[in-house]
């Protein structure tokens, strides 16, 4: 039995808005909630009782400028002044240099010119020098803007695929992926690789204090796999699991942003360490949920309604929502709901039932 005290029509008081969950993001409202959306979120990871459903904007985004690849892409999420176009693309970390693409507001590399021509080069890329960056004064400008309330969670764009991809294009590094001389040069990369993200995690506890890490490795497309299972296992997953154990030592989790259809992939997840995921709306979320949600944390969507819908159906949203889920171990992804009214609703049905 939980010991919460008993719902309270004033824990639904605004209290102002929170700063986005990600850069593309809306603000949205606090609530007067009975413990922490940080404190909620970690005991629905420890597996303990929880006072309400986590959501995605319990954790708020840390994308600083002071990282050179945040600024190129257009990832920066701080507190500091908005970034500009002018910006935007450019040379980045390893020497790889990016195209920013208005249209989807983001950036790639330049197509037909890839920046390896094959793998043996891998060996010869220079790392970025982490301790040239101005840690103490990105502190400095960003420590009024985290809210301490949420879990601070640091981004690292570019996860070990996304690397690859990005020195030897998507159709070259998956082939390199089913070579064996290929798999000696990437295992060997990967290594320093994982060296450098835990160099890297060192400075951002040292400086930032976050409460978990996500990292950006799109595994899949829209209709299917970048590369199997069988390949995820054997080429990915030790390294990724090295440094979620690395994570966790530190008491942090570990989230990966992975886009496209990844539903085969969740084992894998679950073998590297991977505290949580959300996936796209073409993987079933639910049915994802209430068959790995004992190991990792899904995010499901919320129902989408509009501004305009009367407040009837979005509490018969919610209740539906709430009666299919409420046994599960999972967070819901509130980032772009139109308002607040699902959220309170939820709020309400989660902490009358836990």
């Amino acid at each position: 039995m939980s010991s919460y005290p008993k719902f309270s029509e004033s824990e639904l008081t605004e209290l102002g808005l929170k700063s986005p969950e990600y850069c593309f993001t809306r603000e949205a409202q606090k609530l007067n909630t009975v413990i922490t959306p940080k404190d909620n979120l970690f005991k629905a990871l420890h597996h303990e009782p929880i006072a309400y459903i986590p959501s995605m904007s319990d954790r708020q985004s840390f994308a600083p400028r002071c990282i050179r690849d945040f600024v190129i892409c257009n990832c920066v999420t701080d507190g500091e002044a908005p970034t500009t176009l002018d910006m935007y693309g450019g040379k980045g970390w390893f020497g790889t240099e990016w195209v920013y693409v208005p249209q989807v507001g983001g950036a790639t590399t330049l197509p037909g010119k890839p920046q390896l021509e094959d793998t043996s080069q891998l060996k010869d890329l220079e790392f970025p020098d982490l301790d040239a960056i101005d840690w103490a004064e990105s502190a400095r400008k960003n420590k009024d803007w985290f809210d301490r309330d949420r879990a601070l969670m640091m981004h690292f764009i570019c996860g070990y695929w996304e690397r690859l991809m990005a020195f030897l294009e998507t159709t070259e590094a998956a082939i390199a992926l089913l070579d064996e001389d290929c798999k000696a040069d990437i295992n060997e990369f990967f290594i320093k690789l994982t060296d450098f993200y835990i160099k890297l995690i060192d400075k951002c506890v040292e400086y930032y204090q976050p409460d978990g890490i996500l990292i950006h490795d799109d595994w899949g497309h829209q209709r299917g796999y970048f590369f199997s299972p069988a390949i995820l296992d054997e080429v990915f997953v030790p390294h990724i699991r090295r440094l979620s154990d690395y994570v966790h030592s530190k008491g942090m989790f570990f989230e990966l942003h992975s886009c496209g259809l990844n539903e085969q992939n969740v084992p894998s997840m679950i073998k590297a360490g991977i505290d949580l995921w959300i996936p796209q709306p073409m993987n079933d979320q639910k049915k994802l949920v209430k068959e790995y949600g004992d190991q990792i944390m899904i995010g499901v969507d919320w129902p989408v309604y509009s501004k305009d819908d009367p407040d009837e159906v979005v509490e018969k949203l919610a209740k539906d929502f709430f009666e299919e889920m409420k046994d599960c171990r999972f967070y819901y992804n509130d980032r772009r709901q139109p308002d607040m009214r699902f959220a309170k609703y939820l709020y309400r049905l989660g902490r009358e039932y836990y």
